[in-house]
């Protein structure tokens, strides 16, 4: 129930719904409840309105549970699985989209977040990934993981606004068709941030489908991308003719910025 902090009800009827829900109960909790497992109703949900990140107990009590995530990864396996797929897998880095997109595409292509840099690295892409380099080398360095960042938001809605995905929209754009391929859907089309700005979204969606085949090798005629992706950029190099909203900036100039960055 606790994924209401960052789910809507109709997000948590759909989750509940869904076959795999089910039979994630039986196989973590075994028993004659989850065999006779049935989704909450609707009148239920719609009472959990009251859980909220705003609500400072609620905030405290999944700082707990993501602590005792970490703290008994190693010893407490079968707790620690029904404490990650029932809320932790579900809420991690809410609030923190644009690396969250980064991620799945990392984990779905199997390769590493600065291979990703070198095929997107762009005009429109630089701030962005600047904001993102410094994160991933201060919190994901192989040598010190915080295995607790992807909840900060939820703990601390001041923590990381700069990787909301509405500050990135380029990039967002740029990763929307290698998601669509992972998720199996267009729902990341229905995002707030795509929605309002689905004008970018169109303009770069031809450059976002060679990004995935780039990624799948389905390219075999692209080169290796230098870091001013010469491909990718002759197909973004002219601004949209319409915007909805001027995207807000984030802490980054673009001016300060060089490929030397990101060696």
């Amino acid at each position: 129930m606790l994924r209401r902090t960052v789910k809507n009800s109709a997000q948590m009827t759909t989750a509940f719904l869904k076959e795999q829900y089910k039979n994630n109960v039986a196989t973590l909790v075994p028993s004659q409840i989850s065999s006779d497992y049935a989704p909450p109703t609707k009148r239920c949900i719609d009472k959990l309105a009251f859980i909220t990140k705003a609500e400072p107990s609620i905030r405290s009590f999944i700082a707990k549970l993501v602590r005792l995530w970490v703290d008994y990864a190693d010893t407490e396996t079968k707790m620690t699985a029904v404490i990650g797929a029932s809320l932790l897998t579900h809420t991690a880095w809410h609030g923190m989209g644009i690396v969250h997109l980064l991620f799945e595409i990392c984990a779905y292509y199997s390769i590493s977040w600065k291979s990703v840099i070198k095929e997107t690295l762009i005009t429109t892409t630089m701030v962005t990934w600047k904001e993102i380099f410094t994160f991933c080398k201060t919190y994901q360095a192989k040598s010190k993981v915080d295995p607790t960042v992807a909840w900060a938001r939820i703990v601390d809605d001041s923590y990381f606004m700069g990787l909301s995905t509405i500050r990135h929209i380029p990039l967002s754009a740029l990763f929307a068709v290698p998601i669509i391929h992972i998720q199996g859907d267009e729902g990341i089309y229905m995002s707030k941030w795509a929605t309002d700005y689905r004008h970018e979204v169109e303009h770069y969606h031809e450059a976002s489908e060679w990004l995935h085949k780039k990624l799948s090798g389905l390219d075999n005629t692209v080169k290796a991308a230098t870091v001013e992706a010469s491909k990718l950029a002759s197909l973004v190099n002219q601004p949209p003719t319409m915007r909805l909203k001027t995207p807000p900036q984030t802490t980054f100039k673009e001016t300060q910025l060089t490929a030397a960055d990101f060696a």
